[in-house]
């Protein structure tokens, strides 16, 4: 086991590293993404529009909880299971 020399001198961080710097700018736009990612899915849940994600297939991956209202099911979840081929079914 190494021991702690507590009277060695200690390296400063070079803060021109470039390796650090791209790590910072990486970490900044981490949190910029994530900040997006919150923005956005407050609109998503909280738009008066129906709003859906579908697979080419016709079946949902995402719904809006006003679209799940305005088909008449009381969730989006509720939505996805019932509705699965929308090309071919109607509410």
């Amino acid at each position: 086991m190494m021991k702690h020399d507590k009277n060695r001198e200690k390296t400063p961080i070079n803060t021109g590293d470039p390796l650090l710097k791209e790590a910072g700018e990486h970490e900044d736009a981490l949190a910029a993404a994530q900040v997006a990612e919150r923005r956005y899915q407050r609109i998503f849940e909280n738009a008066v529009e129906g709003i859906y994600q579908t697979t080419p297939e016709g079946q949902f991956l995402t719904v809006n909880p006003a679209l799940a209202r305005m088909l008449g099911y009381g969730s989006p979840a509720e939505l996805i299971e019932n509705l699965n081929d929308i090309s071919n079914q109607h509410p």
